[in-house]
């Protein structure tokens, strides 16, 4: 069998910290205004996959501290102008400077046909949970379809 098939067990554990510097234009032609800031970061996660036989399974824990992004302004691609007629305004980046969040998936499939696998996947993520009036919550559900087209890949 190969590597990405293969039936078994195991678990899962990663970390990444820096820190990421932003610089924001002053809007004027002398780039020597312009402020650069730097924001801490740190993220870790821990999880688990199984294979065995036709079934497949996921879970995953995050969290996050330090530099959080939050959204672009009205959910704009950053650098955007505005749509009102006379509007001078760009969309940008928002982030809570100092903040937390967390959350976790669990993701199942089953492989009903020899080249066919269905899929659901749900998850929770609660970004700036440090501060409350920031705090955005977001529980998704997904269900899929795979088909497998690799001559190699292990029939259940």
């Amino acid at each position: 069998m190969t590597a990405p098939a293969r039936e078994g067990w195991k678990l899962l554990a990663w970390y990444q910290d820096g820190n990421r510097t932003l610089t924001r234009e002053q809007g004027n032609a002398d780039p020597t205004d312009d402020v650069t800031s730097e924001f801490h970061r740190m993220r870790w996660g821990l999880g688990t996959t199984i294979r065995k036989g036709k079934f497949r399974g996921e879970f995953e824990h995050i969290s996050a501290e330090g530099m959080i992004f939050t959204a672009t302004d009205g959910g704009a691609v950053a650098g955007s102008t505005a749509t009102v007629a006379g509007s001078t305004a760009l969309a940008s980046f928002n982030f809570a400077p100092d903040d937390k969040a967390g959350g976790w998936h669990a993701d199942f499939g089953f492989r009903f046909h020899t080249k066919w696998e269905v899929d659901a996947r749900y998850g929770l993520l609660n970004r700036a949970t440090k501060t409350g009036a920031g705090e955005r919550k977001f529980e998704t559900l997904s269900l899929g379809l795979q088909c497998f087209l690799h001559k190699q890949l292990p029939h259940p």
